[in-house]
């Protein structure tokens, strides 16, 4: 299947954010990463803000894409969560995790985001609910497994990525 030209133009804007950050998105660099003109670019997306919406959407339906294929039953919310666990074990890229920041704040962006991770990633417990707390642990740790590269600068050996992914997949069984 040909890439669309819009998809051409958003996995180019993800490199550019890859390499420079999300301040180096103009229509002028998407262009010059892409070939495509600026007025090609502008057909598909008329502002910078929209661009930047679709980018995230891109990213987001990318990463459900992901969960889905970790998921043996997606409508089992074990499976859900033991795929959302398995996701975070791979680091993040500077790409997710600047849009994921960019996101912070802007209730349009932040619901992209949030109707992946509300799906698939166990809820707030209620108080009294200890399976739910633990599987919500599980969430939480995962999350910072996904994002520890690029806090602490270096990768988890992968046996030990492997311990505790293993260790959060048995907190949502």
């Amino acid at each position: 299947m040909r890439e669309s030209n819009r998809d051409k133009i958003l996995d180019g804007v993800v490199r550019l954010i890859e390499r420079d950050g999300v301040t180096a998105v103009t229509f002028d660099a998407v262009a010059a990463e892409t070939g495509i003109t600026r007025g090609g670019i502008i057909y598909h997306f008329a502002s910078r803000d929209e661009l930047l919406l679709a980018t995230h959407q891109h990213l987001a339906r990318h990463w459900e894409e992901q969960l889905r294929s970790l998921a043996p039953d997606p409508d089992l919310p074990t499976d859900r969560y033991a795929a959302y666990v398995q996701s975070c074990s791979r680091d993040a890229t500077r790409a997710e995790l600047l849009m994921m920041l960019e996101s912070a704040g802007d209730k349009r962006l932040v619901q992209v985001w949030s109707e992946v991770i509300d799906h698939w990633a166990p809820p707030v417990p209620q108080a009294d609910d200890p399976v739910g707390l633990a599987h919500f642990l599980a969430r939480i740790a995962a999350d910072g497994l996904w994002a520890h590269r690029a806090m602490a600068g270096r990768p988890l050996p992968p046996e030990v990525k492997a311990m505790v992914t293993g260790s959060l997949l048995k907190m949502m069984e």
